[in-house]
């Protein structure tokens, strides 16, 4: 399992190792180019000056010093080391130092001299110094004022002359610097790998917060929050989406709760009256006329009972998606009839004036049975709600290829409040309704098989008495053709 916590740590080390490793070797390049220059300053110095005291003097060039004024070039100590050659290789002159030895030919101006790292004779690190130039001659050094000006000098008449000495003033305080550099950066990687894991593990201190406050969530408990105000600002839209998750799942389990309580509450009415039917006719097993009223009542009562588990395995299978629809060219106007024929005696009983103009409705594409469905509990529903010597209206209108169906009917007791709750499973605006042979479910089944047949069922009060149900159908391509 990948964990934040060591990929920030990780990678908080890994950007700052190149920056230690980067500010250290730039830190050392300085100081070693410094001293390097400063070296090498030295040296031109002394090349210079030695350069001074090389003359030409009747042909010959010879360095104008004796060897005993030079004790830095002796054999004692540390000792420096120069070289005098003339154009052709052959040596004028060289430090004591050097006992035999030659140092290697190479050579910058006097303005540029060339610089290099070498071995010196004793094999120890050492720094050299070439320059060429051209020696003055005794008249030029003033020696004799009479004398007559010299000649132009040529590349034949120079002089190469190297100087080396030891490294150790440039190698040894790089070499501490070098080490403390290293002890500084082992125990800087050190303290930063300590301060990073406290850090990362402090800034995902509130990421642990959460989970503990989730783990002690469970269906018992659903009305707890997640606190947004004292949060990071990164896991407050985190915070935000878990509390209305938790609000999704505290209404579903609401709803859940609700809905096994009434349906349990729905079948336990007609089971009772069930038992009460069955102990009259045992405890009056002669009287073959009350024995007929019990059976039908029984009847009844089993019919009704068979379209409330009906309608609870039909919102079930919505639910769990196991409902699926079958597509086929259907009659619309002939689905509203067959839908109507049952409901045509109740609507008469309570003396409603209907009118079902679907004639041109014609042929549209869903599934027969599923439709056929939601018109028998929308019409059962408008028979059931209109007050006595209401009005029924079902309408077929063509909109933009699309069949829409109009059912409503007069009512006298919804408000526009009313509507977001019509396709709760058992909600009732008047308990008293409570006392009908409808348990509540006939809009929540509408709702499921709508979705399931991809329409939206819209509820609407045009009016202030007038409730009215809009179902869009999509027009079959054969229907639409003959059309």
């Amino acid at each position: 399992m990948r964990s934040i916590r060591r990929r920030l740590t990780l990678g908080l080390l890994a950007t700052l190792l190149p920056l230690l490793a980067t500010g250290g070797a730039g830190l050392y390049l300085y100081v070693r180019r410094a001293l390097l220059q400063q070296l090498d300053s030295t040296l031109a110095d002394k090349a210079r000056v030695l350069a001074s005291l090389v003359v030409r003097s009747e042909g010959r060039v010879e360095l104008d010093v004796d060897g005993e004024d030079l004790p830095e070039f002796g054999r004692d100590g540390d000792p420096e080391f120069f070289q005098i050659s003339l154009q052709d290789g052959s040596t004028i002159a060289r430090s004591r130092s050097l006992e035999g030895g030659a140092l290697p030919l190479r050579a910058g101006s006097l303005a540029a001299p060339d610089f290099w790292d070498l071995s010196l004779p004793e094999g120890r690190a050492g720094r050299g110094v070439g320059v060429r130039f051209v020696p003055k001659t005794e008249e030029e050094d003033g020696s004799n004022p009479q004398a007559p000006a010299p000649r132009a000098a040529s590349l034949a008449d120079s002089v190469l002359l190297v100087l080396a000495q030891d490294r150790s003033s440039v190698d040894h305080p790089l070499s501490i610097l070098l080490t403390a550099l290293l002890v500084v950066g082992a125990l800087a990687l050190g303290a930063a790998s300590l301060a990073v894991t406290r850090i990362v593990g402090r800034g995902l201190s509130p990421l642990a917060q959460v989970a503990n406050l989730a783990a002690g969530i469970d269906a018992s408990s659903l009305g707890r929050r997640f606190p947004e105000a004292d949060v990071p600002a990164e896991l407050a839209p985190i915070c935000a989406r878990l509390n209305e998750l938790l609000t999704r799942l505290e209404h579903a389990f609401e709803r859940e709760r609700r809905f096994t309580a009434d349906a349990a509450h729905e079948l336990r009415t007609p089971i009772a009256e069930l038992r009460a039917l069955a102990e009259v006719a045992l405890r009056f097993p002669g009287d073959g006329e009350a024995t007929a009223r019990s059976l039908r009542d029984a009847l009844d009562i089993a019919r009704q009972m068979e379209r409330l588990v009906a309608a609870l395995l039909g919102l079930a299978r919505c639910d769990a998606g196991r409902q699926l629809a079958v597509l086929e060219t259907v009659d619309l106007g002939g689905l509203v009839r067959e839908a109507w024929r049952d409901l045509d005696g109740t609507a008469r009983a309570r003396d409603l004036s209907v009118v079902l103009d679907v004639e041109g409705a014609g042929k549209v594409e869903t599934d027969r049975a599923l439709a056929g469905a939601i018109l028998s509990n929308l019409l059962s529903n408008a028979v059931e709600h209109a007050p006595p010597g209401g009005r029924v209206e079902c309408r077929a209108n063509d909109e933009n290829g699309t069949v829409v169906l109009s059912l409503g009917n007069t009512h006298d007791s919804l408000r526009p409040s009313d509507l977001p709750h019509l396709f709760e499973p058992f909600w009732r605006k008047d308990p008293a309704r409570g006392r009908s042979s409808h348990a509540g479910l006939g809009l929540a089944v509408v709702a499921a098989f709508s979705r399931v047949l991809g329409i939206r069922v819209s509820p609407e009060l045009p009016e202030p008495n007038w409730f009215r149900v809009r179902i869009p159908f999509p027009r079959s391509a054969r229907g639409a053709a003959k059309g």
